[in-house]
């Protein structure tokens, strides 16, 4: 990008900036590529300055993509084909990345949660040992705050929610003592106090 800026650099006369728009972003990426060294003495300072020529980068993007587009529609361009084609590509496959980055990292964010959420269930369900087979034993049934309305008659809903939070904390009992709980095991209890506390 440095070499093809600054052998082109008086061949646009339409838009003088596009061959100095090259010029500054190689001269950026260079010296990007020059703080990786860097890092392996001051991690701080390398974060600090990436950050600098991310925000430096994007803004002289947003300005390449101005100058490059503005001539775009122009039959006569009067700049040389080389510097605007290589360009305009450039600028093209900066833009494309730029917009497949939120995709992927939306993509990998749902996988993870959906991994996550899978896995925390089933670690719940071992850190309580509920039985698999519906046939040998029965999951207590959780209460809502309108179940405890409707059974209890409460005629507020935070008494509602107390009765409720009373009724699975009762329900959990029931569950932690019929099941066979392994000595290591600590996360029933965390979630048993868990429970108490709210």
């Amino acid at each position: 990008m440095t070499v093809i800026g600054t052998l082109y650099i008086d061949k646009c006369p339409t838009e003088p900036r596009i061959p100095l728009y090259l010029l500054v972003a190689g001269a950026v990426y260079g010296f990007g590529l020059l703080l990786l060294p860097l890092r392996f003495l001051s991690v701080k300072l390398t974060f600090c300055l990436e950050m600098i020529l991310c925000l430096f980068s994007f803004c002289w993007f947003t300005a390449g993509i101005m100058w490059v587009f503005s001539i775009y529609q122009k039959d006569p361009r009067d700049c040389d084909e080389i510097v605007y084609k290589f360009t305009f590509g450039i600028l093209l496959f900066e833009y494309i990345f730029l917009a497949f980055i939120p995709a992927i990292v939306c993509l990998c964010s749902c996988c993870i949660s959906f991994l996550s959420a899978n896995l925390s269930c089933a670690e719940a369900k071992k850190a309580v040992n509920i039985p698999t087979c519906a046939k040998t034993a029965k999951t207590p049934r959780l209460f809502s705050p309108k179940s405890a309305n409707k059974s209890a008659k409460c005629p507020n809903l935070p008494a509602c929610a107390k009765a409720a939070r009373a009724a699975n904390l009762a329900a959990f009992e029931k569950l932690r003592q019929s099941a066979a709980r392994r000595p290591t095991d600590t996360r029933a209890e965390k979630t048993r106090l868990l429970l108490e506390e709210s």
